[in-house]
């Protein structure tokens, strides 16, 4: 990162402050870029109703991280840089509070409304300055040639979130509005007719809403190794009923598990390596014992059957699954007949075990 030089008994020029500033920034957006990409990402910006039910709600405040010019404006003396664009960083420090909804105007209908953020240098906290007049140095003029006009005194690097309406259409066949220039989707606000009020259930993330979660949550770095074991209040499992999973770390289990789903829960989009092995106590002869892995209650993924021979047995599964933020990934044990015991030994606890492990991201 570039720095200013200051020299004894030289006279301190405004431009020195100001070049200082900007190659602070440099520095950081250079870092931004290494770290995120050249890309636009988004962090926090949390959307939900607002406390007092309406047609209203209620965005977080968060970040912004958008690829730009450096300055697109003169700032004071320094002049504009157009040339060179780097990462830089929009704040939301407080709420946002959305209110330009209504409700479609026809029964059957549904309105999709789409929640917006953009990256915006604002020019801020404008102030009549004190200037030096030469003339007389002890009546300082008020504002540039003592106009008495104010100048502005911060330039702030600022998230805009903003609304945009969709079309009204037949419930199930409304489109969501595409973002307007410069800015990226986040969230996407259904209506219908008739509707006063809009609930959690009513808002969801945009599928390219650009969300990042943190260097533990990207580029390769491991969620969770070895997360958990099969817990040792289950005695039987009938045909394809979740695994209940516990963890011995609490760290991952607050941020990582829905237990009352009984499933992994991806906190970004990426490629998740899986895996998991169930040891079955004694299986009849000949009746097949498999696991399967389950994404939001679909199957994606079946293991190879094994059959049993009045041993103890071993099924284990691996898989490689591109998820995106919030999916819930679970793994069921199946056997034909309507119920088993699994292995719950000391043995079998120790061999008994479900793996996540975040592998990259973005997603390729």
């Amino acid at each position: 990162m570039d720095r200013q030089f200051a020299h004894y008994g030289a006279i301190p020029l405004d431009t020195d402050f100001l070049k200082a500033q900007r190659n602070a920034m440099i520095g950081l957006g250079k870092l931004a870029e290494a770290v995120l990409g050249p890309g636009t990402w988004v962090h926090g910006l949390d959307c939900t109703p607002t406390p007092t039910p309406g047609l209203s709600v209620l965005v977080g405040q968060g970040e912004i991280y958008a690829l730009g010019n450096v300055d697109d404006t003169d700032m004071g003396r320094l002049a504009a840089d157009t040339t060179n664009q780097i990462v830089k960083q929009g704040l939301a420090m407080g709420d946002t509070t959305l209110t330009a909804f209504s409700a479609p105007g026809s029964s059957g209908q549904a309105r999709n409304y789409l929640v917006q953020a953009r990256y915006v240098d604002a020019d801020t906290n404008a102030v009549v300055l004190p200037y030096y007049n030469a003339a007389d140095p002890s009546s300082p003029w008020s504002g540039p040639n003592n106009s008495g006009n104010a100048s502005a005194t911060a330039r702030q690097g600022v998230c805009v979130v903003s609304l945009k309406a969709g079309t009204a259409a037949t419930a199930g066949s409304q489109a969501t509005p595409a973002p307007d220039a410069g800015n990226v989707p986040l969230w996407v606000v259904t209506l219908v007719y008739g509707q006063t009020a809009i609930a959690a259930g009513d808002i969801s993330r945009h599928p390219d809403a650009p969300y990042i979660s943190g260097l533990k949550d990207s580029g390769g770095f491991a969620i969770a190794g070895k997360v958990g074991k099969l817990d040792t209040d289950i005695q039987n499992v009938s045909n394809g009923v979740p695994l209940l999973v516990t963890f011995g770390n609490t760290q991952y289990g607050a941020r990582y598990w829905s237990g009352a789903d009984k499933a992994f829960v991806a906190p970004v989009d990426g490629v998740y390596a899986i895996s998991a092995n169930v040891i079955w106590q004694n299986p009849a002869s000949g009746v097949p014992c498999w696991l399967e892995v389950y994404v939001n209650g679909v199957t994606v993924e079946r293991g190879s059957e094994v059959p049993g021979s009045n041993a103890n047995i071993s099924t284990p599964i691996v898989s490689d699954l591109s998820l995106l933020a919030g999916d819930k990934v679970s793994i069921k044990a199946n056997i034909y007949g309507d119920s088993a015991p699994i292995g719950l030994s000391s043995h079998a606890d120790r061999y008994s075990y479900f793996t996540f492990r975040f592998a990259a991201y973005p997603p390729a």
